[in-house]
């Protein structure tokens, strides 16, 4: 398997703050930082629920996949779900790095 840097701008978890207050799980009684954040919306990508893990995401998500590509928003990251994810894929996060709003993801 091809091993990826992804580096993801964590202003897409933003909305996940909401979302979770919504459901009255908020983020401080979890106090969940956003790499846990991400590895939760993680587990719906191998379960091909694609619109779960991009309920965590907001329009501003920015994915960079060092040298392969960058996704700007979240409607390109759905387009590039759609067009590469058509069988769920299975992917292990090796390393997570979080520093502020960003966190990079070693795969």
């Amino acid at each position: 398997m091809k091993k990826s840097l992804i580096i993801i701008s964590l202003s897409f978890l933003a909305f996940h703050v909401d979302a979770q207050a919504k459901n009255n799980h908020l983020k401080q009684q979890k106090k969940m930082n956003n790499t846990e954040v991400l590895h939760t919306a993680n587990e719906y990508v191998p379960k091909g629920d694609y619109e779960k893990f991009l309920a965590y995401c907001n329009p501003a998500t920015k994915w960079v996949f060092v040298g392969e590509c960058v996704l700007n928003g979240k409607e390109e990251v759905r387009a590039y779900m759609k067009e590469f994810y058509i069988e769920p894929p299975a992917f292990d996060v090796e390393l997570a790095i979080e520093d502020s709003d960003f966190v990079t993801v070693s795969t």
